[in-house]
């Protein structure tokens, strides 16, 4: 009996071992992408919580998975220029958009039972006195 490459025998091994070397191969790989998004962004943490587009500039918050701390830090990326801008590595709780000024709620202590409320005036934030 004389085997021909036409055999769905042959056709059956032949397909199960290019999925067996196609898996080892890129199995590896794709374990390495999924150890290192795991991690997330040094300032941005696991997730993205929030964006607005404001001053042709994407403004981003990102958080952390955790219970002990729900904050993150705050970038903005250049729409027209690519660019990355860290405004705040950690503390930030919220950010909105109203009429033509970006606000900002961050976390000033460890516990997070003291926050400032920020604007953006000029090119830099600015913190808000707030009387008690």
């Amino acid at each position: 009996m004389r085997t021909s490459s036409k055999n769905p025998l042959t056709i059956l091994t032949r397909s199960c071992s290019l999925l067996l070397f196609l898996a080892l191969t890129l199995g590896a790989d794709a374990g390495a992408a999924c150890a290192m998004a795991d991690k997330g962004d040094p300032v941005l943490g696991e997730r993205i919580a929030k964006g607005v587009v404001f001053e042709g500039r994407l403004w981003l918050r990102g958080t952390t998975v955790s219970w002990d701390d729900p904050t993150g830090g705050l970038i903005s990326l250049g729409v027209a220029d690519s660019s990355r801008q860290v405004h705040f590595d950690r503390g930030v709780l919220d950010i909105a958009k109203s009429a033509d000024q970006l606000w900002v709620l961050r976390s000033v202590s460890i516990k997070g039972r003291e926050v400032v409320v920020c604007v953006w005036r000029k090119g830099a934030f600015e913190d808000l006195n707030v009387a008690s």
